[in-house]
């Protein structure tokens, strides 16, 4: 679930950035962050950045264990297409 505020940790590094232009002329960025471990499970972050064409900014971040893990590459893969099919198109960004 997104929670608005939530901290990432600065020392999980950013693995993933998906950058793109919705149909509503709104810029998209989503980055992903980690792994990284606490208390032994692994953990990976998601957040994004959207700001609107009036100006307004919103932020999120997501927290992602257990089996999110799993399918949260196909979300982003998803995410991105979505976004390369507006006429502004998208950008991707992996760090392997």
């Amino acid at each position: 679930m997104a929670a608005r505020n939530l901290p990432i940790p600065r020392s999980a590094p950013i693995t993933d950035t998906i950058i793109g232009t919705n149909a509503y002329g709104a810029t998209i960025t989503v980055t992903r962050h980690g792994p990284e471990f606490p208390g032994g499970e692994r953990t990976e972050w998601v957040a994004w950045d959207r700001v609107n064409p009036d100006g307004s900014r919103e932020r999120w971040a997501e927290r992602i264990t257990g089996y999110r893990l799993k399918t949260l590459a196909d979300e982003l893969d998803k995410i991105h297409a979505q976004l390369v099919l507006t006429a502004a198109g998208a950008t991707r960004t992996r760090t392997v």
